[in-house]
């Protein structure tokens, strides 16, 4: 193992560090890469190296609350319309059967240098293959940004933050107001389902637009808390979905490491068709 442990790091236990050649035949080698990408795309003739590296914040943690959906056909009348069909999904390792589900995820977030607080309404739909994938039904954030189905976005009120056990959430934007506090030290329920987390692997927005998520074993690998819906405490529920979903949460999950990932924008742009009705 000392053996093994020098020659990775080196004689003087250290990392051998790159040279400026090596710098500049990557920096050119790839640099050129992405150009020609770039001519063949603006020639419709390529797809473009679109990925977003988004970092997640471990305080305050990313956090899903689940509210069940109590009538699926009037949901997807009023919410969906005709483009797509809800998903029953799995939540915990024990449950048995897949239900419909409002999760409302808010967490802290770093794309680039841009820090922002977002919180975001998903639901689960059926993808061409019969499978299951995220669909963000409305999202909110605390900088003003470009939203895959709204387009370019002002600011809001999205609040979330840490203090002692508790994690408080606030979201007030128009018709929307939500606001949350979770008892972080309550009992431990379960563990995730496979089905939530093969979710994950795309989203869809409301606009048709497909993102696709790149994760690495900081994702795969995180520590999720899953935990009863009575350790939230749910002060305001006033949206346009509210009336189509239980008013108690079910649920509630959280990570307790930070998350970094990518994320492929519109990958469906460039052929890739996953949704079905």
């Amino acid at each position: 193992q000392e053996v093994n442990r020098k020659r990775m790091v080196g004689s003087e236990g250290e990392m051998p560090r790159t040279t400026c050649k090596q710098q500049c035949i990557y920096r050119c080698l790839y640099g050129c890469m992405n150009l020609s990408a770039c001519c063949e795309t603006c020639c419709g003739k390529g797809r473009p190296r679109n990925y977003v590296e988004i970092t997640l914040d471990r305080e305050p943690n990313s956090v899903f609350v689940m509210f069940r959906i109590v009538d699926k056909a009037r949901f997807e009348k009023e919410m969906l319309g005709d483009a797509f069909e809800l998903a029953p999904c799995r939540m915990t390792a024990s449950d048995v059967k897949g239900e419909y589900w409002v999760a409302l995820n808010a967490y802290k977030c770093e794309i680039a240098t841009l820090n922002s607080t977002r919180c975001e309404v998903n639901v689960f739909v059926r993808d061409k293959w019969g499978g299951t994938t995220f669909l963000v039904q409305e999202a909110f954030s605390s900088l003003a940004s470009y939203d895959s189905d709204k387009g370019c976005i002002g600011a809001t009120t999205v609040e979330h933050s840490l203090d002692g056990d508790s994690l408080a959430t606030r979201i007030d934007s128009g018709e929307t107001h939500l606001e949350w506090t979770l008892a972080m030290d309550a009992p431990r329920l379960d563990k995730q389902h496979l089905d939530l987390i093969a979710a994950n692997d795309r989203v869809l927005w409301r606009s048709g637009l497909v993102d696709e998520i790149y994760s690495n074993s900081r994702f795969s690998n995180a520590d999720i808390c899953v935990k009863s819906g009575d350790a939230v405490d749910v002060q305001a529920l006033e949206a346009p979905w509210a009336h189509l979903v239980d008013p108690r949460p079910a649920q509630v999950f959280w990570y307790r490491t930070g998350l970094q990932f990518l994320v492929r924008p519109g990958a469906n742009i460039w052929g890739h068709d996953v949704f079905r009705r």
